[in-house]
């Protein structure tokens, strides 16, 4: 692959229409109770912080519990299998997509093919009531000869290269989600600094565990570290807020001799990416779907 297409769907979410998403339903449902207790979960409304009930006409809530399920069969059929039958037939080289939920990009051999499929694809998202954001979907040079960089799913993806020098996609926590991810335990420490330190410890060690179990990927160490450090520090800030009689030198000790906080660990040993991507999504010209069959 030559060229990224990181590709946004405008406020899918917000816009997706009740109408064509209990047409696509019909399409695998055949249960008329089902496909009506669906349309009452449309229907429902959703409280609003302050009370209020808001019905909408169009937009599912992302805190639904069964709407991920529903959007992900919509766009299983508007842009999976929409992808997978432009690919057989109208793509000149390799193309490959990965989607999940209204996140998605797309890689290409072809500069010419990345830019059809997107015009393309716009078309058809505007058939179903959507459109591609123009603003925050950009195509990037990436490969073997290098280029950009893009994020997908909390990680930013760079082309490197081993220590053998051979090809291989080299990821990183993406710096926004890692500014979010300390901004909000720093708020946490804050809020709940009068609570017993045994009690504030073991909320923390599980925050930590949490965070290396996604982001804990060869090649990211670095980032656990300075995520590590950063919680450590907080906290040990808003212990020493406690009282006026708290010394950072005790606090410090409590740290580091009782109250240890889990140490930054690799939980995904195979998580360099290592090209062929065909041998891991499937060529284009084998048979195989875009995604397997929901």
């Amino acid at each position: 692959m030559n060229w990224v297409l990181d590709a946004d769907i405008s406020r899918f979410f917000d816009e997706i229409s009740h109408k064509r998403l209990v047409a696509v339903l019909r399409q695998r449902v055949n249960d008329g109770r089902l496909l009506s207790l669906i349309a009452k979960w449309l229907k429902a409304g959703v409280v609003e912080e302050d009370g209020r009930r808001t019905y909408p006409r169009s937009g599912t809530p992302q805190g639904g519990v069964i709407f991920p399920l529903l959007a992900n069969i919509f766009l299983h059929e508007v842009v999976d299998i929409f992808v997978h039958g432009w690919r057989k037939t109208e793509a000149k080289g390799e193309v490959y997509i990965i989607r999940f939920a209204d996140d998605l990009v797309m890689a290409f051999e072809s500069e010419d093919d990345a830019r059809r499929l997107l015009e393309e694809l716009d078309r058809r998202l505007e058939s179903y009531g959507l459109s591609i954001n123009r603003e925050k979907t950009r195509l990037i040079r990436f490969g073997r000869q290098g280029g950009e960089t893009f994020d997908f799913l909390g990680f930013t993806h760079i082309a490197g290269r081993d220590r053998q020098g051979r090809y291989l996609v080299k990821r990183k926590t993406a710096r926004k989600r890692l500014n979010r991810s300390l901004k909000a335990i720093h708020q946490w420490c804050r809020t709940h600094r009068h609570r017993p330190v045994r009690e504030q410890y073991e909320e923390l060690s599980r925050k930590l565990i949490g965070h290396y179990n996604y982001y804990g990927i060869r090649g990211n160490f670095k980032a656990l570290q300075k995520f590590f450090f950063r919680v450590w520090l907080s906290w040990g800030r808003a212990l020493s807020r406690r009282g006026q009689i708290a010394r950072w030198s005790r606090i410090k000790r409590l740290l580091r001799d009782i109250f240890v906080l889990p140490r930054p660990k690799i939980t995904h040993t195979e998580g360099w990416l290592r090209v062929n991507p065909g041998d891991l999504l499937g060529r284009a010209g084998c048979g195989n779907a875009a995604r397997p069959v929901l």
